[in-house]
C-alpha cells in the first residue's frame, strides 16, 4: 500500500515532467522554422522591396542581433521574475513582430520587424530551455534537452520548405502571418502545462546600465563591419563605429565586476568546459549563417531555382541534422563528447570547403554532399556543446548559462553574416568592376552599381540590364555571376578558417565534465 502511494506522485512528477518538454517544444519549432525558412524568401523579399544584397543581409542580421545582445539579460530575467513568464513575454512580442513584417512596405520597416521577432525569439528561446534544463535531474537532462532540440531541428527541416511553398503559391508576407495562430496555441499551452519558475535566491533588480553598454557596442561592431564590404575598411563610419563599438564593450568589462548584480556572472567563464563550449557554439553558428544566406542567392539567382525548389534542396542539410541530432545523444555516450564534438566540426570544414570550391554549375549531388557534411557535423557538435555546457553549471545558474550560450551562439551567426557579406560583396564588387572595365562596357559608376545588385534580386538592376542589348546583357549577367562566385569562395573560406578554431575548441575538453555541484 505505501509503495503505492508513494509511486503514483513520482509518476506524475515524470509525466508532468515530459509534457513541459513538449510544452516547450512547441514555441521552438515555430521559432525555428521562422528563423530558417525566411532565407529562402529572401530573394522574393528583395525583389519586392527594391534593395541589394546588403541591405537584404540586415533582413536577416536584425533577427540574429536582436535574439543575440538580450540573452544575458533575458537569462538573468528567467531566474529572476520567472522563466514562464518570460516565454509568454517572447511569444507576445513574436506575435507582434510577425504582424508587422508581413505588413512591411518598405525595407525599414521590415527590418525593425524583425528585430522584434528576434527579441520575442529570444526571451521565448532562452526561457524554454531553462525550464526544460530545470525540470530534469543531471542523469535525464541530456535526453529531455535532446528532445527539445529535436523539435528546433524538424523546425529546421520543416523551414525551406514551408518557405518555398508560401512564397511561390502565395506570397512572402504569408510566411509571417502563419505565425500568429501558431503563436496563440503556444501560449495557450506554456499556460495550461508549464508551472512558474524561478531562482528564490536572485535579487529582484537588472543591471540596465550594463546592458546598455554591452548591447550598444555589440551593435556598433557589427554595422561597422558589415558596411566594410560596401564601404571599405577605411570608410570614416566603419572605422568611428568599430572603435566605438569596443570602446563600450570595453567599458562593459571594467564596470560590470564592480556591480552589485552583474549582468553576467563571470565565473562562469572560469569553467573551462563551459568556455570551450562557447567557441564551438560561435564557430559553428558563423558557418551556419554565410552558407544558408549566400546558398540561397546561388541556387535562386545562379541557378535559377524557384523558392520552393531551394526549399526542397535544403532538405539536404535539414534531414540529416535531424537525423543526426535524434542519434546525438548515443554517440556521445558511445565516444564521449568530446570526440562527438570534434568530429562534428570537422565535418563542419568538409562542408565549408565543398562550398569554397564549388563550381558556377557544380552538379547538385555536390551541393547535397556539403549539406550532408554540414547538417550532420552540426548536429553532433551543437547538441554535445550543449548538453555539456548546461551539464557543467549550477541548476540555479540554468538560466543565466543558457542565456551566456545562445548569446555566443547567435554571435556568432551575426559577426559570421557580418563578415562574410563584407568579404563577399567587397569581391563581388571588385570583380565585377574589373571584368567590365576589361569588356569595355561604357557604364558610368551608378550603372556598374545597379548591376552589381543584379543577383539580390533588384528591380532597378533588372530593368537597367533590360534596356541593354541581348549579347551585352548576356555578358553582363556572365561576369556579375562569376564574381558572385568570387564572392562565394572567399566567404566561405573564412568560414574554414572559423571551423578550423571550432575543432581546436574540442580540444579544450578534456574528456566528459562531471555535473556541477548543485
Amino acid at each position: 500500500m505505501d509503495m503505492t502511494a508513494s509511486s503514483v506522485p513520482a509518476e506524475r512528477v515524470r509525466s508532468g515532467r515530459w509534457l513541459v518538454v513538449a510544452a516547450m517544444a512547441v514555441p521552438l519549432l515555430m521559432l525555428t522554422i521562422d528563423a530558417f525558412g525566411l532565407t529562402v524568401a529572401l530573394p522574393a523579399i528583395g525583389h519586392a522591396l527594391d534593395t541589394t544584397t546588403t541591405t537584404l543581409a540586415w533582413v536577416f542580421n536584425a533577427f540574429l542581433f536582436t535574439f543575440a545582445a538580450p540573452q544575458i539579460a533575458a537569462g538573468r530575467l528567467a531566474d529572476t521574475f520567472g522563466r514562464r513568464r518570460v516565454v509568454l513575454l517572447g511569444l507576445i512580442a513574436f506575435i507582434a513582430g510577425s504582424i508587422a513584417a508581413g505588413t512591411a512596405q518598405s525595407i525599414g520597416w521590415l527590418i525593425a520587424a524583425r528585430a522584434l521577432q528576434g527579441l520575442g525569439t529570444a526571451l521565448s528561446f532562452v526561457a524554454s530551455l531553462a525550464i526544460v534544463s530545470n525540470a530534469f535531474p543531471p542523469a535525464q537532462r541530456g535526453q529531455a534537452i535532446g528532445i527539445w532540440a529535436a523539435a528546433g531541428t524538424i523546425g529546421q527541416s520543416l523551414g525551406p520548405l514551408v518557405g518555398g511553398v508560401l512564397t511561390e503559391k502565395l506570397s512572402w508576407r504569408w510566411f509571417f502571418f502563419v505565425n500568429v495562430p501558431l503563436g496563440i496555441a503556444a501560449i495557450l499551452l506554456t499556460l495550461y502545462v508549464v508551472e512558474e519558475s524561478r531562482d528564490e535566491s536572485a535579487p529582484r533588480c537588472f543591471d540596465l546600465r550594463g546592458f546598455v553598454m554591452l548591447t550598444v557596442g555589440l551593435v556598433l561592431v557589427v554595422l561597422g563591419v558589415q558596411t566594410s564590404g560596401q564601404s571599405g575598411w577605411g570608410s570614416p563610419l566603419v572605422v568611428v563605429s568599430v572603435l566605438a563599438g569596443l570602446a563600450a564593450i570595453a567599458l562593459f568589462l571594467m564596470l560590470e565586476p564592480r556591480v552589485r548584480t552583474p549582468l553576467i556572472e563571470f565565473a562562469l567563464f572560469r569553467n573551462r568546459v563551459f568556455m570551450g563550449t562557447l567557441l564551438i557554439h560561435f564557430s559553428w553558428n558563423w558557418v551556419w549563417s554565410v552558407f544558408m544566406f549566400l546558398l540561397t542567392l546561388y541556387l535562386q539567382h545562379v541557378r535559377d531555382l524557384s523558392p520552393l525548389q531551394t526549399g526542397v534542396l535544403y532538405l539536404g542539410f535539414a534531414l540529416p541534422f535531424v537525423i543526426g541530432s535524434s542519434v546525438a545523444g548515443k554517440v556521445g555516450a558511445r565516444v564521449g563528447e568530446r570526440m562527438q564534438i570534434l568530429g562534428g566540426m570537422s565535418l563542419g570544414v568538409l562542408g565549408s570547403l565543398i562550398f569554397a570550391l564549388l563550381a558556377e554549375q557544380a552538379s547538385y549531388a555536390l551541393i547535397v554532399l556539403g549539406f550532408v557534411a554540414l547538417g550532420v557535423g552540426g548536429a553532433l557538435s551543437y547538441n554535445a556543446a550543449t548538453s555539456l555546457g548546461m551539464a557543467s553549471v549550477p541548476d540555479a545558474k540554468s538560466g543565466e548559462a543558457s542565456g551566456i550560450q545562445n548569446t555566443v551562439l547567435q554571435l556568432g551567426a551575426v559577426f559570421g553574416l557580418a563578415a562574410g557579406t563584407a568579404v563577399f560583396k567587397a569581391i563581388e564588387n571588385q570583380r565585377v568592376l574589373a571584368s567590365l572595365e576589361r569588356a569595355g562596357a561604357r557604364l558610368s559608376q551608378s550603372d556598374r552599381g545597379e548591376l552589381a545588385g543584379l543577383l539580390s534580386g533588384s528591380d532597378a538592376a533588372q530593368q537597367r540590364l533590360g534596356t541593354l542589348a541581348p549579347a551585352v546583357a548576356g555578358q553582363i549577367e556572365r561576369i556579375v555571376n562569376g564574381a558572385f562566385m568570387d564572392g562565394l569562395h572567399a566567404a566561405m573560406t573564412l568560414s574554414i578558417a572559423v571551423a578550423v578554431l571550432g575543432v581546436a575548441s574540442a580540444l579544450l575538453l578534456r574528456g566528459n565534465a562531471a555535473p556541477a555541484k548543485r
